[in-house]
Protein backbone atom coordinates (compact mmCIF):
# COMPACT_ATOMS: atom_id res chain seq x y z
CA UNK A 1 0.00 0.00 0.00
CA UNK A 2 1.23 3.30 -1.10
CA UNK A 3 2.03 6.10 1.11
CA UNK A 4 0.44 9.41 0.69
CA UNK A 5 2.55 12.41 -0.11
CA UNK A 6 3.87 14.22 2.19
CA UNK A 7 3.09 17.82 3.02
CA UNK A 8 7.30 18.50 2.32
CA UNK A 9 7.13 16.42 -0.87
CA UNK A 10 3.96 18.47 -2.64
CA UNK A 11 6.25 21.16 -1.64
CA UNK A 12 9.09 19.80 -3.05
CA UNK A 13 6.69 19.02 -6.29
CA UNK A 14 5.83 22.36 -6.29
CA UNK A 15 9.07 23.47 -6.72
CA UNK A 16 10.22 21.22 -9.28
CA UNK A 17 7.28 22.42 -11.96
CA UNK A 18 7.91 26.02 -10.94
CA UNK A 19 11.96 25.30 -12.30
CA UNK A 20 10.76 23.32 -15.28
CA UNK A 21 8.36 25.81 -15.98
CA UNK A 22 10.72 29.27 -15.89
CA UNK A 23 14.35 27.78 -16.47
CA UNK A 24 14.46 28.39 -19.99
CA UNK A 25 13.30 32.13 -19.54
CA UNK A 26 15.33 32.75 -16.94
CA UNK A 27 18.40 31.21 -18.75
CA UNK A 28 18.13 33.50 -21.49
CA UNK A 29 17.35 36.44 -19.70
CA UNK A 30 19.48 39.73 -19.30
CA UNK A 31 21.52 39.59 -15.98
CA UNK A 32 21.25 43.54 -16.19
CA UNK A 33 17.30 44.12 -17.13
CA UNK A 34 17.42 47.19 -15.96
CA UNK A 35 19.64 48.01 -19.07
CA UNK A 36 17.49 46.78 -21.66
CA UNK A 37 15.15 49.80 -21.60
CA UNK A 38 18.15 51.80 -22.38
CA UNK A 39 18.93 52.60 -26.15
CA UNK A 40 22.22 51.58 -27.56
CA UNK A 41 24.25 54.22 -29.34
CA UNK A 42 27.49 53.02 -31.32
CA UNK A 43 29.83 55.58 -31.34
CA UNK A 44 32.74 56.01 -34.19
CA UNK A 45 35.30 57.85 -35.22
CA UNK A 46 37.00 59.12 -38.06
CA UNK A 47 39.77 61.61 -38.91
CA UNK A 48 42.19 61.43 -42.13
CA UNK A 49 41.26 60.79 -45.52
CA UNK A 50 38.74 58.23 -46.89
CA UNK A 51 40.65 55.15 -47.96
CA UNK A 52 40.23 51.48 -47.83
CA UNK A 53 41.08 51.33 -44.49
CA UNK A 54 37.95 53.82 -43.34
CA UNK A 55 35.63 52.01 -45.70
CA UNK A 56 36.49 48.52 -43.77
CA UNK A 57 36.12 50.59 -40.43
CA UNK A 58 32.67 52.18 -41.55
CA UNK A 59 31.47 49.30 -42.55
CA UNK A 60 32.71 46.93 -39.19
CA UNK A 61 30.89 49.53 -37.74
CA UNK A 62 27.63 49.39 -39.22
CA UNK A 63 27.30 46.13 -39.68
CA UNK A 64 27.97 45.71 -35.28
CA UNK A 65 25.14 48.00 -35.39
CA UNK A 66 22.97 46.02 -36.79
CA UNK A 67 23.97 43.00 -34.58
CA UNK A 68 23.36 44.45 -31.39
CA UNK A 69 20.54 46.32 -32.33
CA UNK A 70 21.48 49.71 -32.07
CA UNK A 71 19.11 52.62 -31.94
CA UNK A 72 21.72 54.71 -33.82
CA UNK A 73 25.46 54.70 -34.95
CA UNK A 74 27.21 57.86 -35.33
CA UNK A 75 30.22 59.14 -37.18
CA UNK A 76 32.53 61.66 -35.80
CA UNK A 77 34.07 62.70 -38.92
CA UNK A 78 37.00 65.12 -39.82
CA UNK A 79 38.22 64.29 -43.41
CA UNK A 80 39.94 66.12 -46.13
CA UNK A 81 38.56 63.76 -48.87
CA UNK A 82 40.18 60.61 -50.10
CA UNK A 83 39.84 57.76 -52.69
CA UNK A 84 36.18 58.10 -54.68
CA UNK A 85 35.52 54.65 -54.36
CA UNK A 86 35.87 53.67 -50.73
CA UNK A 87 33.38 56.86 -50.62
CA UNK A 88 30.71 55.23 -52.80
CA UNK A 89 31.20 52.30 -50.79
CA UNK A 90 30.34 53.87 -47.47
CA UNK A 91 27.54 55.58 -49.21
CA UNK A 92 26.47 51.69 -50.21
CA UNK A 93 26.86 50.85 -46.78
CA UNK A 94 24.70 53.69 -45.54
CA UNK A 95 22.08 53.10 -47.89
CA UNK A 96 21.62 49.40 -47.01
CA UNK A 97 21.89 49.76 -43.45
CA UNK A 98 18.96 48.62 -41.27
CA UNK A 99 20.07 51.24 -38.43
CA UNK A 100 19.90 54.86 -38.57
CA UNK A 101 23.52 56.50 -39.42
CA UNK A 102 24.38 59.84 -38.00
CA UNK A 103 27.33 61.82 -39.40
CA UNK A 104 28.67 64.46 -36.68
CA UNK A 105 31.56 66.44 -37.82
CA UNK A 106 33.44 67.15 -34.91
CA UNK A 107 35.28 68.39 -33.31
CA UNK A 108 35.47 71.87 -33.83
CA UNK A 109 38.27 73.20 -36.46
CA UNK A 110 36.79 69.91 -38.38
CA UNK A 111 35.61 69.29 -41.93
CA UNK A 112 34.22 67.32 -43.96
CA UNK A 113 35.38 68.03 -47.24
CA UNK A 114 35.45 66.39 -50.50
CA UNK A 115 34.26 62.84 -50.33
CA UNK A 116 33.24 63.90 -46.73
CA UNK A 117 30.69 66.04 -48.00
CA UNK A 118 29.08 63.01 -49.77
CA UNK A 119 29.04 60.82 -46.91
CA UNK A 120 27.40 63.67 -44.05
CA UNK A 121 24.74 64.19 -47.22
CA UNK A 122 24.00 60.08 -47.17
CA UNK A 123 23.14 60.13 -43.40
CA UNK A 124 20.07 60.25 -42.11
CA UNK A 125 21.15 62.96 -39.44
CA UNK A 126 23.86 65.54 -40.42
CA UNK A 127 25.01 67.54 -37.91
CA UNK A 128 28.10 69.70 -37.44
CA UNK A 129 29.76 71.28 -34.58
CA UNK A 130 31.06 74.91 -34.35
CA UNK A 131 33.85 76.13 -36.25
CA UNK A 132 33.62 72.83 -38.69
CA UNK A 133 33.33 73.30 -42.87
CA UNK A 134 31.62 71.29 -45.58
CA UNK A 135 31.90 71.25 -48.91
CA UNK A 136 34.43 71.87 -51.72
CA UNK A 137 33.16 68.72 -53.54
CA UNK A 138 34.51 69.19 -57.23
CA UNK A 139 35.56 65.84 -58.57
CA UNK A 140 39.48 65.53 -59.55
CA UNK A 141 41.54 63.24 -61.08
CA UNK A 142 44.53 61.18 -59.55
CA UNK A 143 46.91 64.05 -60.13
CA UNK A 144 44.77 66.23 -57.88
CA UNK A 145 43.80 68.29 -61.22
CA UNK A 146 40.77 69.19 -62.98
CA UNK A 147 39.41 65.98 -65.00
CA UNK A 148 39.70 67.66 -68.98
CA UNK A 149 37.05 67.21 -72.03
CA UNK A 150 34.13 64.81 -71.85
CA UNK A 151 35.00 62.81 -69.23
CA UNK A 152 35.11 65.68 -66.98
CA UNK A 153 30.82 66.83 -67.84
CA UNK A 154 30.16 62.96 -67.06
CA UNK A 155 32.05 62.30 -63.72
CA UNK A 156 30.74 65.40 -62.50
CA UNK A 157 27.14 64.99 -63.28
CA UNK A 158 27.46 61.66 -61.99
CA UNK A 159 28.45 62.84 -58.12
CA UNK A 160 26.39 66.06 -58.53
CA UNK A 161 23.66 63.45 -58.95
CA UNK A 162 24.63 60.85 -56.39
CA UNK A 163 24.76 64.13 -53.93
CA UNK A 164 21.62 65.42 -54.86
CA UNK A 165 19.66 62.03 -54.61
CA UNK A 166 20.64 61.66 -50.85
CA UNK A 167 19.96 65.56 -50.05
CA UNK A 168 16.46 65.33 -51.27
CA UNK A 169 15.66 61.76 -49.61
CA UNK A 170 16.20 63.72 -46.22
CA UNK A 171 15.30 67.09 -47.36
CA UNK A 172 17.87 69.20 -47.56
CA UNK A 173 19.35 71.69 -50.10
CA UNK A 174 19.67 69.91 -53.23
CA UNK A 175 20.93 73.05 -55.05
CA UNK A 176 23.91 73.65 -52.93
CA UNK A 177 25.00 70.37 -53.00
CA UNK A 178 25.27 70.42 -56.58
CA UNK A 179 27.23 73.41 -56.54
CA UNK A 180 29.57 72.19 -54.12
CA UNK A 181 30.30 69.32 -56.95
CA UNK A 182 29.95 71.58 -59.84
CA UNK A 183 32.07 75.00 -58.26
CA UNK A 184 33.56 73.58 -55.47
CA UNK A 185 32.25 75.79 -52.71
CA UNK A 186 31.68 75.33 -48.91
CA UNK A 187 30.12 76.35 -46.05
CA UNK A 188 30.65 77.07 -42.16
CA UNK A 189 28.55 75.68 -40.05
CA UNK A 190 26.35 78.78 -39.38
CA UNK A 191 25.21 78.55 -43.23
CA UNK A 192 24.94 75.14 -43.64
CA UNK A 193 22.45 75.00 -40.85
CA UNK A 194 20.75 77.69 -42.30
CA UNK A 195 20.92 76.97 -45.35
CA UNK A 196 19.59 73.32 -44.34
CA UNK A 197 22.85 71.63 -45.92
CA UNK A 198 22.71 69.97 -42.42
CA UNK A 199 19.91 69.42 -40.14
CA UNK A 200 21.62 71.01 -37.03
CA UNK A 201 24.74 72.05 -34.76
CA UNK A 202 25.69 70.46 -31.86
CA UNK A 203 28.90 71.29 -29.66
CA UNK A 204 28.80 68.25 -28.31
CA UNK A 205 27.79 64.20 -28.92
CA UNK A 206 25.47 64.53 -25.38
CA UNK A 207 24.37 68.00 -27.07
CA UNK A 208 23.25 66.31 -30.17
CA UNK A 209 21.73 63.03 -28.82
CA UNK A 210 19.65 65.43 -27.08
CA UNK A 211 18.58 67.37 -29.62
CA UNK A 212 17.95 64.58 -31.80
CA UNK A 213 15.61 62.80 -29.54
CA UNK A 214 12.06 62.05 -31.26
CA UNK A 215 13.21 62.90 -34.42
CA UNK A 216 11.94 60.72 -37.25
CA UNK A 217 14.00 58.86 -39.67
CA UNK A 218 13.63 57.16 -42.62
CA UNK A 219 15.34 53.44 -42.80
CA UNK A 220 15.17 51.84 -45.75
CA UNK A 221 11.02 51.87 -46.83
CA UNK A 222 10.71 52.28 -43.06
CA UNK A 223 10.25 56.07 -40.58
CA UNK A 224 10.99 55.44 -37.31
CA UNK A 225 10.85 57.64 -34.49
CA UNK A 226 14.79 57.69 -32.57
CA UNK A 227 14.73 57.14 -28.80
CA UNK A 228 18.39 58.79 -27.62
CA UNK A 229 17.08 59.64 -24.07
CA UNK A 230 19.43 58.18 -21.26
CA UNK A 231 21.30 56.08 -23.86
CA UNK A 232 24.11 53.36 -23.54
CA UNK A 233 26.79 55.04 -26.00
CA UNK A 234 29.45 52.26 -26.85
CA UNK A 235 32.79 53.03 -28.39
CA UNK A 236 34.01 51.36 -31.46
CA UNK A 237 37.41 51.68 -31.81
CA UNK A 238 39.47 50.96 -34.94
CA UNK A 239 41.45 47.53 -34.90
CA UNK A 240 45.05 48.13 -34.91
CA UNK A 241 45.88 47.03 -38.60
CA UNK A 242 42.93 49.58 -39.69
CA UNK A 243 44.43 52.08 -37.40
CA UNK A 244 48.00 52.03 -39.03
CA UNK A 245 46.64 51.56 -42.33
CA UNK A 246 44.45 55.23 -41.65
CA UNK A 247 47.97 57.02 -39.65
CA UNK A 248 50.18 56.00 -43.45
CA UNK A 249 47.28 57.88 -45.42
CA UNK A 250 47.61 60.81 -43.26
CA UNK A 251 49.73 63.41 -45.71
CA UNK A 252 51.98 64.20 -43.09
CA UNK A 253 53.11 60.79 -42.72
CA UNK A 254 53.14 60.03 -46.43
CA UNK A 255 55.88 62.81 -47.14
CA UNK A 256 57.80 61.56 -44.05
CA UNK A 257 57.46 57.95 -45.34
CA UNK A 258 58.49 59.26 -48.37
CA UNK A 259 61.51 61.11 -47.54
CA UNK A 260 62.39 58.35 -45.04
CA UNK A 261 62.57 56.04 -48.22
CA UNK A 262 64.25 58.21 -50.11
CA UNK A 263 67.23 58.73 -47.57
CA UNK A 264 67.35 54.91 -47.24
CA UNK A 265 67.92 54.35 -50.44
CA UNK A 266 70.46 56.75 -51.08
CA UNK A 267 72.55 56.36 -48.32
CA UNK A 268 72.53 52.70 -49.81
CA UNK A 269 73.93 53.95 -53.02
CA UNK A 270 76.78 56.00 -51.26
CA UNK A 271 77.96 53.32 -49.01
CA UNK A 272 76.49 49.76 -50.78
CA UNK A 273 76.62 46.83 -48.32
CA UNK A 274 74.92 48.91 -45.20
CA UNK A 275 71.78 46.46 -46.54
CA UNK A 276 69.17 47.91 -43.70
CA UNK A 277 68.80 51.19 -44.79
CA UNK A 278 68.39 50.10 -48.36
CA UNK A 279 65.72 47.59 -46.79
CA UNK A 280 63.82 50.16 -44.69
CA UNK A 281 63.68 52.81 -47.38
CA UNK A 282 62.59 50.46 -49.68
CA UNK A 283 59.40 49.52 -47.23
CA UNK A 284 58.91 52.82 -46.29
CA UNK A 285 58.72 54.11 -50.11
CA UNK A 286 56.23 51.22 -50.82
CA UNK A 287 54.27 52.18 -47.79
CA UNK A 288 53.85 55.85 -49.13
CA UNK A 289 53.53 54.73 -52.71
CA UNK A 290 50.09 52.61 -50.78
CA UNK A 291 49.03 55.69 -48.75
CA UNK A 292 49.42 57.93 -52.24
CA UNK A 293 46.64 55.69 -54.13
CA UNK A 294 44.25 56.49 -51.40
CA UNK A 295 44.85 60.46 -51.49
CA UNK A 296 44.85 63.22 -54.58
CA UNK A 297 48.48 62.90 -55.47
CA UNK A 298 49.94 64.71 -57.98
CA UNK A 299 52.58 63.08 -59.65
CA UNK A 300 54.44 65.70 -60.57
CA UNK A 301 55.00 66.52 -57.36
CA UNK A 302 56.43 63.15 -56.67
CA UNK A 303 59.10 63.44 -59.58
CA UNK A 304 60.28 66.88 -58.51
CA UNK A 305 60.94 64.80 -54.73
CA UNK A 306 62.56 62.42 -56.77
CA UNK A 307 64.78 64.98 -58.61
CA UNK A 308 65.82 66.12 -56.07
CA UNK A 309 67.33 63.61 -54.21
CA UNK A 310 69.34 62.27 -58.24
CA UNK A 311 70.82 65.87 -57.68
CA UNK A 312 71.90 65.31 -54.29
CA UNK A 313 73.27 62.05 -55.13
CA UNK A 314 75.11 63.47 -58.72
CA UNK A 315 76.29 66.28 -56.41
CA UNK A 316 78.03 64.05 -54.13
CA UNK A 317 79.38 61.75 -56.84
CA UNK A 318 80.77 64.41 -58.89
CA UNK A 319 82.06 66.66 -56.22
CA UNK A 320 80.16 69.72 -57.77
CA UNK A 321 80.48 71.37 -54.35
CA UNK A 322 76.93 72.18 -53.31
CA UNK A 323 75.49 73.68 -56.82
CA UNK A 324 74.20 70.87 -57.77
CA UNK A 325 72.58 70.87 -54.41
CA UNK A 326 70.94 74.14 -54.26
CA UNK A 327 68.91 72.94 -57.23
CA UNK A 328 67.78 70.00 -55.19
CA UNK A 329 66.34 71.90 -52.40
CA UNK A 330 64.20 73.86 -54.94
CA UNK A 331 63.13 70.55 -56.70
CA UNK A 332 62.18 69.05 -52.98
CA UNK A 333 60.30 71.95 -52.30
CA UNK A 334 58.07 72.70 -54.85
CA UNK A 335 57.88 68.73 -55.29
CA UNK A 336 56.70 68.84 -51.70
CA UNK A 337 53.87 71.79 -52.21
CA UNK A 338 52.38 69.96 -55.70
CA UNK A 339 52.49 66.35 -53.74
CA UNK A 340 48.19 66.63 -52.86
CA UNK A 341 45.84 68.92 -53.65
CA UNK A 342 45.71 72.58 -51.41
CA UNK A 343 43.06 72.02 -49.67
CA UNK A 344 45.12 68.71 -48.01
CA UNK A 345 48.24 70.51 -48.52
CA UNK A 346 48.35 73.99 -47.04
CA UNK A 347 48.20 73.44 -43.49
CA UNK A 348 50.53 74.22 -40.59
CA UNK A 349 51.13 70.45 -39.78
CA UNK A 350 52.34 69.97 -43.24
CA UNK A 351 54.59 72.97 -44.08
CA UNK A 352 56.24 72.19 -41.10
CA UNK A 353 57.34 68.41 -41.68
CA UNK A 354 57.91 70.58 -45.89
CA UNK A 355 60.75 72.46 -43.14
CA UNK A 356 61.54 69.82 -41.40
CA UNK A 357 62.33 67.70 -44.49
CA UNK A 358 64.23 70.99 -46.08
CA UNK A 359 66.44 71.13 -42.63
CA UNK A 360 67.41 67.65 -42.65
CA UNK A 361 67.94 67.03 -46.15
CA UNK A 362 70.41 70.58 -46.11
CA UNK A 363 72.20 68.80 -42.73
CA UNK A 364 72.31 65.01 -44.70
CA UNK A 365 73.65 66.58 -48.01
CA UNK A 366 76.47 69.21 -45.79
CA UNK A 367 77.75 65.99 -44.34
CA UNK A 368 78.41 63.32 -46.75
CA UNK A 369 79.86 66.65 -48.68
CA UNK A 370 82.17 67.35 -45.90
CA UNK A 371 83.05 63.52 -45.60
CA UNK A 372 83.58 63.75 -49.65
CA UNK A 373 85.91 67.10 -49.32
CA UNK A 374 87.78 65.38 -46.40
CA UNK A 375 88.72 62.21 -48.03
CA UNK A 376 89.66 63.92 -51.32
CA UNK A 377 92.35 66.05 -49.40
CA UNK A 378 93.44 62.88 -47.41
CA UNK A 379 96.50 62.03 -48.39
CA UNK A 380 96.67 58.01 -50.22
CA UNK A 381 97.86 55.66 -47.47
CA UNK A 382 97.97 52.50 -50.15
CA UNK A 383 98.98 51.84 -53.80
CA UNK A 384 101.52 53.25 -55.48
CA UNK A 385 100.26 56.81 -54.25
CA UNK A 386 100.82 55.60 -50.15
CA UNK A 387 104.08 54.54 -51.23
CA UNK A 388 105.71 57.82 -52.13
CA UNK A 389 107.60 59.61 -49.83
CA UNK A 390 107.53 57.08 -46.69
CA UNK A 391 111.02 56.43 -45.03
CA UNK A 392 112.63 52.94 -45.20
CA UNK A 393 116.01 51.38 -44.09
CA UNK A 394 118.90 49.74 -46.57
CA UNK A 395 119.34 46.25 -45.52
CA UNK A 396 121.99 45.44 -48.28
CA UNK A 397 123.85 47.96 -49.80
CA UNK A 398 122.27 49.73 -53.13
CA UNK A 399 125.03 50.04 -55.77
CA UNK A 400 122.64 51.11 -57.72
CA UNK A 401 120.26 48.68 -56.75
CA UNK A 402 119.31 46.67 -53.60
CA UNK A 403 116.98 45.87 -50.92
CA UNK A 404 115.01 47.83 -48.24
CA UNK A 405 113.20 47.57 -45.03
CA UNK A 406 109.30 49.48 -45.15
CA UNK A 407 106.28 49.15 -43.47
CA UNK A 408 107.58 45.77 -41.98
CA UNK A 409 108.11 44.14 -45.82
CA UNK A 410 111.56 43.78 -47.66
CA UNK A 411 111.28 45.55 -50.77
CA UNK A 412 114.01 45.65 -54.16
CA UNK A 413 115.19 49.45 -54.54
CA UNK A 414 117.18 51.52 -56.27
CA UNK A 415 119.65 54.49 -55.31
CA UNK A 416 118.68 57.78 -57.68
CA UNK A 417 121.87 59.98 -56.04
CA UNK A 418 124.81 57.20 -56.08
CA UNK A 419 125.52 54.27 -53.80
CA UNK A 420 123.95 54.21 -50.80
CA UNK A 421 125.24 51.76 -47.71
CA UNK A 422 123.19 49.24 -45.23
CA UNK A 423 121.72 51.06 -42.80
CA UNK A 424 121.29 54.28 -44.06
CA UNK A 425 117.85 55.83 -44.02
CA UNK A 426 116.10 56.56 -47.17
CA UNK A 427 113.01 58.28 -48.74
CA UNK A 428 111.06 56.71 -51.98
CA UNK A 429 110.57 59.14 -55.00
CA UNK A 430 108.74 57.03 -56.84
CA UNK A 431 107.49 53.24 -57.56
CA UNK A 432 107.82 51.42 -61.15
CA UNK A 433 107.08 47.70 -62.03
CA UNK A 434 107.39 47.18 -58.03
CA UNK A 435 110.76 48.70 -57.67
CA UNK A 436 111.48 51.42 -55.09
CA UNK A 437 113.59 54.54 -56.52
CA UNK A 438 114.76 56.16 -53.56
CA UNK A 439 117.38 58.55 -52.13
CA UNK A 440 119.42 59.61 -49.06
CA UNK A 441 117.75 61.03 -46.40
CA UNK A 442 120.47 63.49 -44.87
CA UNK A 443 120.87 63.55 -41.23
CA UNK A 444 119.57 66.55 -39.21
Amino acid sequence: MRKPFSTGRWILLALFLFVTAFAKPLLHSSPHPLKTNKPLILVMKLDGAISAASKSYIERGVKEGEKKHAELVVLELNTPGGAAQAMLDIIQTFDNSTVPICVFVYPRGAMAASAGMYITEAAQIAAMAPETTIGAAHPVNANGGNIQGDLRKKITNTFAAVAATHARRYGRNVKWVEEAVRKSVSATVGKAVKLKIVDLEAGSLKVLLKKINGRKVKVLSHTIVLNTKHPRIQKVPMSSVEHFLMTITDPEVVLILFMLGSYGLLFELLSPGGVLPGVVGAICIILAFYAMGTLSVNYTGVFLIVLSFVLFLLDLKLQAHGSLTIGGIVSLIVGSMLLFESNITYTINYLSVVAASVLLTLAFVFIALRKVWQAARIRPSTGREGIVGKLGIVKTELNPQGYVALDGTYWKASAEDGPISEGEKVSVIRVENLVLYVKKVSAN
